[in-house]
């Protein structure tokens, strides 16, 4: 093949795309362990560095009625302990880990400030949001991030009870066949081991079986320049689904495949949009029963 149809967007469309690290954000609290598992377990597989930041909103401008200076170093205590265990948790799992606390009101900013210091990295965060209408009122550090950060982002969601690598390694790429919708392949493939199984998903309204296989043809030859054959014939299968509910079939097709990682591309939307009713990725974060690995264009 000639390198120049090898090449999309300046991109080497021979090699998986792989990042400098993986920088999880998190509240160290009771449900972070899912998150954090899935963190470990990414970077691990991708054999990169850990970055594990936590932001204490502690707001220094509040005037309190009696000293607190001690409260807070006990918190902070606290945090640090949870931090050291954290880190040695990836240790323990073959996997180099580094802690990082902030004192922010802006636990967004933070994370978006701290994974800038890399050209490329993954980030890996958890969301509580269970609806449209605690999103409205609460809004989420996660969707800020999503909206705003140039890197791939692996959101956990309410309903997630395992962490990513837990299970039987099922991968699932949700495509709507158009272009961006396609970007997140290269790191989809950097993913891949030779235990893992994929699952190309296309949901799609049209009953025309014949409509449906040539259009994913040219899924099919994306993915072969990142995948080598035996791969493609042995680790990927397809799957069209014919409905006009994306969010549903989607969610159906990942707990029937019981798949530990979701993969999309997603269109970002500007902060104008950010309290509009929930756009079909995000409905999909928040009711997946899986990770959702998230690439925005």
């Amino acid at each position: 093949m000639a390198s120049s149809q090898r090449m999309i967007r300046g991109i080497d469309m021979s090699h998986p795309w792989k990042p400098q690290a993986v920088v999880l954000g998190t509240d160290l609290t009771a449900t972070s362990g899912v998150v954090a598992g899935t963190a470990i377990e990414i970077a691990r597989r991708l054999d990169v560095e850990l970055c594990i930041l936590h932001v204490f909103q502690y707001l220094i401008h509040h005037r309190y009625r009696m000293p607190v200076s001690w409260m807070l170093e006990e918190v902070r205590r606290d945090i640090n302990a949870k931090l050291r265990r954290l880190k040695k948790r990836a240790e323990d799992s073959q996997c180099s880990a580094s802690t990082k606390v902030i004192e922010s009101e802006d636990p967004a900013g933070s994370l978006l400030k701290e994974s800038a210091r890399f050209e490329r990295a993954i980030l890996v965060l958890g969301t509580h949001a269970r609806d449209p209408i605690e999103r409205f009122f609460l809004g989420s550090v996660a969707e800020q991030v999503l909206r705003t950060t140039r890197f791939p982002v692996i959101t956990v969601g309410p309903h997630v009870k395992r962490r990513f690598g837990m299970g039987n390694d099922q991968l699932m790429f949700a495509t709507d066949l158009t272009e961006r919708s396609l970007e997140p392949i290269p790191l989809l493939a950097a993913l891949m081991t030779p235990s893992t199984h994929l699952t190309v998903v296309h949901v799609t309204e049209s009953v025309l079986e014949t409509d449906a296989r040539a259009a994913m043809d040219t899924v099919r030859a994306r993915m072969a320049l990142y995948l080598p054959d035996q791969a493609m014939k042995h680790q990927v299968k397809w799957k069209v689904i014919h409905s006009s509910e994306v969010t549903k079939a989607l969610i159906e097709a990942a707990t029937e495949d019981k798949a530990e990682l979701l993969i999309m591309g997603m269109h970002r939307s500007g902060e104008l949009n950010a309290h509009l009713p929930l756009k079909t990725g995000f409905q999909i974060i928040i009711g997946a029963p899986c990770a959702v690995l998230s690439v925005c264009s």
